[in-house]
């Protein structure tokens, strides 16, 4: 049993879930199946327990894995310090390439 911490703006609460409320089918799953990491953004349905008033959360599903927004904020960090340039294709193989910048002598992949 883990827990989930959902927040709204007055406070925070702490959810109990197993592996099966853990819906793997979502667009951003784990490809190794292990789940959720510390600070996933996920989506969920919250029950109470009838007879001891627990929440628990079901119907899990990760909206974005804290991995991909961190690579999504060094990739907007990146692009914000880059520069435009113009160049030729030298080389194309399926799915990447080499282009020679206008600018300077080495080719960039």
């Amino acid at each position: 049993v883990v827990t989930l911490k959902e927040t709204n703006k007055n406070s925070s609460l702490l959810l109990r879930y197993t592996a099966t409320n853990y819906n793997a089918n979502g667009s951003h799953s784990r490809l190794n199946g292990n789940g959720f990491a510390r600070n996933d953004i996920v989506e969920f349905t919250i029950v109470t327990d009838k007879r001891s008033g627990f929440k628990h959360a079901r119907n899990i599903t990760m909206i974005q894995s804290e991995h991909a927004r961190l690579e999504e904020e060094r990739e907007k960090a990146m692009l914000e310090s880059a520069t435009m340039e113009q160049g030729t294709v030298v080389t194309l193989k399926e799915n990447f390439g080499f282009l020679r910048s206008n600018r300077r002598r080495e080719e960039v992949y």
